[in-house]
């Protein structure tokens, strides 16, 4: 299935990425789609800073379910941290 193997999250949200994963899923029969695969491939295509947080997927089995809520909850706290960031940034000029 053309698209499958190499789709990765870019610039998508991870509830975009997740759903077009199993869009692609769905559109491949032969393939066993178990969910321990689904995990492993839903954690190898997401961008870095989101795959650091979530190693221990990659070393146990874990439930598609499971793996998608600590994704989710991973992109969670990078977006606060980056908002964050910003803040500091903004006073930190603001103060000079």
């Amino acid at each position: 299935m053309a698209g499958f193997p190499t789709l990765v999250q870019g610039d998508m949200l991870v509830s975009e990425y997740e759903a077009k994963l199993k869009q692609l899923a769905r559109r491949a029969p032969d393939l066993e789609r178990n969910d321990v695969f689904m995990s492993l491939r839903l954690c190898s295509g997401l961008n870095l800073d989101i795959q650091k947080n979530m190693a221990d997927a990659f070393t146990r089995d874990v439930s598609y379910r499971h793996c998608i809520d600590r994704v989710k909850y991973s992109e969670h706290i990078i977006e606060q941290t980056h908002e964050s960031k910003s803040v500091d940034i903004e006073s930190s000029e603001n103060i000079r």
